[in-house]
């Protein structure tokens, strides 16, 4: 431009004077045949050295001469007319640069009209046939000598094997300007970066190996494409890569970068992502420190970052919107992960194993499908998340993280989780706040968070299995939770639980483990009915030392199984219920199975319409108010009583089974018929030989069948004399120390001789 000004300032000298002159000729002129008014050039054309003659068109006062990418106007012959004898400056014969703008002005014949041409060239493509493919050097420099510019598909350098001619050098293709396909490189190529290439503005992608194939280039490679401002796919999976500079897009289709040394990235302009994003796959990446994408603000498909071991920093603080999921895994020495502008998301959220991560920030999103923060390989960092404006979550919820640091976890707006959710590893979480979570659609599982001391879930309705297992806890709020399948409470230092009080059906199982701080378990007044199982503790182990009562409704209309480790002498009231009368009727089954304990008392039962099962190697085994019984098995090969004490029962509906030694004494006096069989019954190798007599058994009238079997002391049947004389069904007695026929029994032959 600097030229062309120069020019104008000579040529405007120069046109002055011949003004100047002419008009001083104009009174010799007046008889001239032409008017001398006109100051146009009428054509001009250029012919090229290989005798093409280029015309040029004229539109407002612009020559533009228009040719292929690869001819050269330079010494080009010019011919051109102009109206009226005007005159022209410069004389277009003595131009030689017709490559170059040039700025021509014509005067009048007359003197009174000047005007400016401006010579402009414009460049065509010269575009190759479809894809081209070049293996060699040889290919390539004669490639080159075509000067095109455009290839019309794909651009394919070097081969997937070795050759005798490698490509060491790409200059010959500076004349390149687009490429419509994809840039690939083999594995042969040996030049190790793109020099020869950085007039390349159009790029329909690059590709460096695929998505599941790594090329093998033996020679690091530095990748630099300063001119291209847009682009496809961008797939690189070779760990030859060290550089990928494309500091002018603004967009790409998809970008996948796999690489074990890539130790600089520049994708400073990118703000748009059509497809993928993802940097690492799972081999471990050892040299990238720094991933900045400051004016990133849209990823249409997934956001992954993986395996980048020695990545300390990123910047995506302008993304907005992520269509499919974002996942930050396994990156040892990321500093912080924040996305302070993400509000577009509703994908799966991934956080995994970032250790070093003092921060997770991710304030604006408002839902996730599937939330998954864990890292338990090594304590992390983390000190602070911010998910304030996270309410809703459609899937699973896991945070199964070590966080020693983190002292608060809060998700102050979360609402619905429409998975399992999972709460592990907060070992010195001191608040954990869940206040508006109201229903989930899975299990909720809280442990191992070892120092807090309260928690509630203030406005949970509805669930399914509620596990929690904090053993600093002393205080847990389920006040509104109406709806759920079962509940396993493993709370060491629990005193105080709080369930809905309009609660009136307990639909579920209950289990309480280590609750060695709570006397009493009360169930809100307005429960009716206990529809499902209750298990209290479940081995010595995880014991309920202090429990001493259970409150409980006035009907369980289910199966109910009770586990009770106790301290050794102390009774237990297992049932009191709210009714006046203070005893329960339970409609289905009552285990216990309890271990080395004295004394079991379980009051407050008066009828069992299911099957008492009892296993312990207990003194005594007493429920003193029960009257009723659908069923007994009591005793196994390694578990007894001394004492099986039930005063009141009366009748037992279906089988009275005492198995291997089961109880070496019997208090039912008051056991009037057994409508199922009367079962005595040890083993060849677990033989009873501590029951002598049946005495215990005076009270029964009737009985439906006998089976007494390897009885080794018993001697004695005169127990059975008032149910004998009506008795009409099937008599087992043998293996024991007498064993009498229904026949000697009808004949009040009771005892052994």
């Amino acid at each position: 431009m600097n030229t062309i000004k120069n020019k104008l300032i000579s040529w405007s000298l120069v046109l002055l004077g011949c003004a100047f002159a002419l008009s001083s000729c104009s009174d010799d002129d007046e008889d001239s045949p032409y008017a001398g008014t006109d100051a146009h050039i009428t054509f001009l054309s250029l012919t090229a050295a290989d005798g093409t003659v280029y015309p040029a068109s004229i539109i407002d006062n612009t020559l533009t001469v228009s040719v292929p990418a690869n001819v050269s106007l330079s010494g080009a012959k010019v011919s051109y007319g102009l109206c009226e004898q005007a005159s022209i400056v410069p004389d277009p014969a003595k131009v030689t640069d017709w490559d170059e703008e040039q700025l021509f002005r014509l005067i009048s014949y007359n003197g009174q009209v000047i005007e400016n041409y401006t010579y402009v060239i414009e460049r065509k493509e010269v575009p190759s046939d479809g894809s081209v493919t070049l293996t060699t050097q040889a290919e390539l420099d004669a490639f080159g000598e075509k000067q095109i510019n455009v290839i019309e598909g794909n651009l394919v350098i070097g081969s997937a094997g070795a050759v005798d001619d490698p490509i060491m050098n790409l200059k010959p293709l500076s004349s390149l300007t687009k490429v419509k396909g994809n840039l690939i490189l083999l594995s042969s190529y040996e030049g190790g970066n793109l020099v020869g290439l950085e007039n390349v503005k159009e790029l329909g992608g690059m590709m460096i190996g695929t998505q599941d194939n790594m090329a093998t280039i033996t020679t690091d490679v530095n990748l630099s494409l300063p001119a291209v401002k847009q682009i496809g796919d961008i797939i690189i999976n070779s760990n030859s890569v060290k550089t990928l500079q494309l500091p002018s897009i603004t967009s790409a289709s998809r970008i996948s970068v796999c690489s074990t040394n890539l130790k600089e990235v520049d994708l400073s302009s990118l703000a748009h992502c059509s497809g993928d994003f993802s940097f690492g796959y799972s081999s471990k990446n050892q040299a990238l420190e720094k991933l900045l994408c400051p004016n990133l603000k849209e990823v249409a498909g997934n956001f992954t970052l993986q395996y980048l071991s020695t990545l300390t920093t990123v910047d995506f603080t302008s993304v907005e919107s992520i269509g499919g999921s974002c996942s930050y895994s396994n990156l040892d020495k990321l500093t912080a992960v924040e996305m302070p502008q993400l509000s577009n998301f509703s994908g799966n959220l991934t956080l995994t194993n970032l250790y070093k991560a003092e921060k997770v920030n991710f304030p604006k999103i408002t839902s996730v499908n599937t939330f998954s923060a864990t890292g338990t390989m090594q304590d992390c960092a983390t000190k602070s998340y911010d998910f304030s404006l996270l309410g809703q979550v459609s899937g699973a919820f896991t945070f199964n993280t070590k966080v020693p640091d983190l002292e608060t976890l809060s998700f102050p707006v979360l609402k619905t989780i429409g998975g399992a959710v999972t709460f592990q590893n907060l070992l010195n979480v001191e608040t954990l706040s869940l206040p508006e979570l109201a229903e989930t659609g899975g299990n909720i599982t809280f442990s191992t968070i070892n120092i807090l001391k309260t928690f509630s879930l203030p406005k949970l309705v509805t669930t399914k299995v509620v596990n929690i297992t904090m053993p600093g806890l002393e205080s847990l709020d389920l006040s509104s939770l109406s709806s759920f399948t079962g509940m396993t409470l493993s709370l060491n230092n629990l005193k105080e639980l709080t369930l809905p009080e309009s609660l009136e059906d307990f639909t579920g199982s209950l289990t309480l483990n280590n609750l060695n701080s709570m006397e009493e378990l009360r169930f809100p007044e307005s429960v009716k009915t206990f529809n499902g199982t209750l298990t209290i503790g479940s081995n010595t182990n995880n014991a309920c030392k202090t429990l001493k009562k259970v409150y409980g409704p006035s009907e369980y209309t289910k199966a109910v199984r009770v586990t009770l480790s106790t301290v050794a002498g102390t009774a237990v009231t297992v049932f009191e219920s709210a009714e006046a009368d203070g005893l329960v009727t339970m409609q289905n089954d009552l285990t216990y199975s309890g271990d080395r304990t004295d004394d079991i008392v379980i009051t407050g039962i008066k009828a069992i319409n299911g099957r008492l099962s009892l296993s312990s190697k207990a003194n005594s085994f007493v429920l003193p108010e029960l009257q009723t019984l659908a069923s007994l098995s009591l005793g196994t090969s390694s578990a007894y009583v001394s004492w099986f004490k039930a005063p009141k029962l009366e009748t037992v509906t279906g089988d009275f089974a005492i198995n291997y030694m089961g109880a070496r004494n019997y208090d039912l006096p008051g056991l009037k018929e057994i409508g199922g069989s009367f079962k005595l019954a040890a083993s060849r190798y677990y033989p009873n030989g501590e029951l002598t007599n049946l005495d215990a058994f005076q009270a029964l009238t009737k009985v439906g069948k006998v089976e007494i079997t390897y009885n080794t002391a018993l001697t004695d049947f005169s127990g059975l004399a008032n149910m004998i004389g009506s008795f009409t069904g099937t008599w087992t007695v043998n293996n024991n120390a007498y064993n009498p026929t229904l026949a000697e029994m009808k004949d009040g032959k009771y005892t052994k001789p």
